[in-house]
């Protein structure tokens, strides 16, 4: 059983953060491109991990494998915040996309 903390948000980003520093040494050697879907497949992953997290947490409060409502709530609510940083993420993409669409050549 792990315990989950709010700071492992911070590690998510830490660990977005590693990936695009990476992509990008390895890009520049390349071609002086970063892998931008790479970035966000692994952000989509870790995203997936905490959400299977939750979700296992939830099942074992269910049945009464876990009584430990704190670490149930605080995995759903990493879930939560989990998703809607995607969401945002999501949303400023499509409106660069949008503002690029809009540019006349």
């Amino acid at each position: 059983m792990t315990t989950t903390k709010i700071t492992d948000y911070s590690k998510i980003i830490q660990n977005i953060e590693k990936d695009i520093s990476a992509n990008k040494i390895k890009g520049e050697k390349e071609q002086g491109k970063v892998d931008f879907s790479e970035v966000l497949k692994s952000a989509l992953n870790d995203v997936s991990n905490v959400e299977k997290t939750a979700e296992e947490q939830i099942k074992q409060a269910i049945t009464g494998d876990d009584a430990n409502v704190h670490k149930t709530l605080i995995a759903v609510e990493k879930a939560d915040l989990s998703f809607k940083l995607m969401m945002e993420i999501r949303n400023k993409l499509m409106d660069a996309y949008n503002e690029i669409m809009r540019i006349r050549v």
